[in-house]
């Protein structure tokens, strides 16, 4: 878990000064609970920044074409 968090403060930084990413609707978003997030992928970059500016920890899954 530290690991997680280390590299996810890294990354939102990274992200953030990059490329400008601004997250909208973020109050939206329930601290615990289920949470079900599709995002409709612009480009393969997407699941990672998603992952790094979310304030919680994501478990991602894919189909299996993919890998």
């Amino acid at each position: 878990m530290k690991t997680y968090a280390f590299l996810k403060k890294l990354l939102k930084g990274f992200f953030i000064g990059l490329f400008r990413v601004e997250v909208k609707g973020e109050e939206n978003i329930p601290k615990n609970g289920a949470l079900l997030v599709c995002p409709n992928h612009i480009s393969n970059w997407d699941p990672i920044i998603i992952g790094a500016v979310a304030d919680r920890q994501i478990r991602f899954m894919a189909k299996a074409s993919l890998f």
